[in-house]
C-alpha cells in the first residue's frame, strides 16, 4: 500500500503544479488501476482512482482565479447529470441499504463517471491537449496490451498477483475475479474454450475488452477521418489500433465483440468488407485463430447454442430469463424509484433472489435500483449524447456507437462513461477547433460556441 501512497502523492504534486495536464494525463492512466487498489482499506475503503478523481475536483474547486481560463462551457452531459442526481437522489430516500453505504455508492459513482468527464471537458482545450492524450493512451494501450499478451502466453499476471497479494480477501471479493494461478484450486489461470481469458490491470477481463473496444473507437475515427495530424504520426494510430483489436480478442469475452460489429460498420460499409484485402485480412485471421485456439470461435456459436455458453461458462438464454424474472420480482417492490442502490446485494439474501447472481445487465441493475425514474434517466443519457455529439461524430458514426454501447450494456452492464465520455469530449473538442461538422463544413457559430453558456 506504500506504493500507491507515493504514485498518489506524485499526482498530488502534478495537480498542484499543472493541474489541466495532470487531469488530461490521469484520464487514459486511470485504466492502469483496478478497485481493488486502494488507498484505504479498511470501511470504507478508498480507491486509489476514487481518491485521484476526487483530488482533481478538489484542487479544481479551490483554483480561483485560474479556474476562469477553464472557461465556463456548457458541460456536455449536463442534462444526464441532472436527471441522474435526481434518480439517484430519490432512490437513496427510498432505499433498504444502510444509509452510509448507499450515500458512500452515489458520491463515488458521480466523481468517477460524471464529474471526471467534466473535468476533462474543462482541461481539454487546444490540439496540443488532444494530442497529450493521445500520445498518453498510446503509451497505455501499449502497457494494457503487453500484460495481456503475457497472460496468454504465460498463464500469469505478475501486476494482478501483486495486487492480489497485498490486499484483504474480503475487498477482492466482488470486485477482482483473478486468482493467481498458484493459489487457485485447479493450479491455472481462468480459461473459456481453450483460451486464458486475459485480465490485463483489470479487475474482470470483461472491463478489458470493453475498455479496448472503446478506446479502438476513437483511434477508427481519427484513421477513417485521416486526423493524424493530430499526434502527427500514422503509425501511432495504425498501431494503436492493431494493439486493441488483439485486446479485444485475447480478453475471451463476448461482449466486446458484439461492440466491435457495431464499432465498425460506423466508419465502413459492409460492401468495403467484401474487398479482396479486407477478405485475405479476415481469412488469415481465421487460420491464426483455428491453428492457435480452435475453440476460440465457439464465443460466436454459444451466441446461439445454449449447451456450448454453458460448457464455456457463460450465461445460458434459461440462466438470463431467470435472471430477468427475478429482476421484475425486485423491481415490483418499489417500481417507480427503486430500492436504492447496492440494493441488490441486499434483496439477494431473501427467497430465491440469489439466482439473479451477478445481475450482468444494465436492465438487471437499473429495474431493481432506480425504478422507473433510473430508466428515464438512462434514456434521456443517450438521448443526450445523440443531440450534443450527431453534429460532430456524423449521424451514422453516433449511431452506431450509440447501438454498441447500448447492446454492450445489456450483455454485461454498464460501461464506463469515464472512458466513453472522454472520448466523445475528445472527438467533439477536435472538431470544435477545426470549426467543422462531419462533412469539412463550417458549423453553424450559434452551435458551436458553447462557452457563452454558463452552467456551473
Amino acid at each position: 500500500m506504500t506504493l500507491y501512497w507515493i504514485l498518489f502523492s506524485l499526482l498530488f504534486l502534478c495537480s498542484i503544479k499543472d493541474w489541466k495536464h495532470t487531469v488530461i494525463i490521469w484520464v487514459p492512466i486511470q485504466l492502469l488501476f483496478n478497485e481493488c487498489i486502494c488507498l484505504k482499506y479498511s470501511s470504507p475503503a478508498v480507491s486509489f482512482v476514487l481518491a485521484v478523481d476526487f483530488l482533481l475536483l478538489f484542487v479544481y474547486v479551490f483554483l480561483r482565479a485560474k479556474r476562469k481560463r477553464f472557461g465556463a462551457e456548457q458541460f456536455l452531459f449536463k442534462k444526464a447529470f441532472i436527471v441522474y442526481l435526481i434518480s439517484y437522489g430519490i432512490s437513496l430516500i427510498f432505499s433498504i441499504v444502510p444509509f452510509t453505504e448507499a450515500i458512500t455508492g452515489t458520491i463515488k459513482y458521480f466523481i468517477q463517471n460524471f464529474l471526471i468527464v467534466y473535468l476533462f471537458q474543462k482541461a481539454l482545450k487546444d490540439k496540443n491537449d488532444i494530442a497529450l492524450f493521445f500520445n498518453t493512451s498510446f503509451i497505455v494501450i501499449l502497457a494494457i496490451i503487453t500484460l495481456g499478451l503475457y497472460e496468454s502466453i504465460m498463464k500469469d499476471n505478475p501486476v494482478l498477483d501483486y495486487v492480489y497479494l497485498n490486499a484483504p480477501l474480503d475487498m477482492i471479493k466482488g470486485k477482482m475475479y483473478y486468482v493467481p494461478p498458484f493459489l487457485s484450486s485447479l493450479g491455472d489461470v481462468q480459461m473459456r474454450y481453450g483460451m486464458v481469458r486475459a485480465y490485463s490491470f483489470f479487475g474482470i477481463h470483461i472491463a478489458f475488452g470493453c475498455a479496448c473496444v472503446l478506446l479502438l473507437y476513437m483511434y477508427l475515427y481519427f484513421i477513417k477521418k485521416r486526423e493524424a495530424s493530430i499526434i502527427h504520426s500514422n503509425i501511432k494510430l495504425y498501431l494503436g489500433a492493431i494493439s486493441l483489436v488483439i485486446g479485444v480478442f485475447i480478453c475471451n469475452s463476448k461482449t466486446p465483440l458484439l461492440g466491435l460489429v457495431f464499432f465498425l460498420l460506423a466508419f465502413f460499409s459492409i460492401k468495403q468488407f467484401f474487398r479482396v484485402k479486407v477478405l485475405a485480412c479476415l481469412f488469415l485471421l481465421v487460420i491464426v485463430i483455428v491453428v492457435y485456439a480452435p475453440n476460440y470461435l465457439n464465443n460466436f456459436t454459444a451466441l446461439f447454442d445454449s449447451k456450448i455458453a454453458a460448457d464455456g461458462g457463460g450465461s445460458t438464454t434459461e440462466l438470463r430469463i431467470r435472471q430477468l424474472e427475478v429482476a421484475l420480482n425486485m423491481f415490483y417492490q418499489n417500481p417507480l424509484f427503486g430500492n436504492g442502490i447496492n440494493s441488490i446485494g441486499v434483496l439477494t439474501q431473501t427467497g430465491n433472489n440469489s439466482d439473479i447472481l451477478g445481475a450482468e445487465s444494465s436492465w438487471l441493475k437499473i429495474l431493481p435500483e432506480r425504478g422507473l425514474l433510473g430508466i428515464f434517466a438512462y434514456f434521456i443519457l443517450y438521448r443526450e449524447m445523440w443531440n450534443n455529439f450527431k453534429l460532430y461524430l456524423g449521424k451514422r458514426e453516433l449511431m452506431c456507437f450509440l447501438l454498441g454501447l447500448i447492446i454492450m450494456e445489456t450483455a454485461t452492464g454498464f460501461m464506463e462513461i469515464s472512458i466513453y465520455g472522454c472520448i466523445l469530449v475528445c472527438i467533439y473538442r477536435y472538431k470544435m477547433l477545426l470549426g467543422q461538422n462531419k462533412y469539412g463544413q463550417k458549423i453553424d457559430s450559434d452551435k458551436l460556441n458553447h462557452s457563452k453558456k454558463m452552467v456551473w
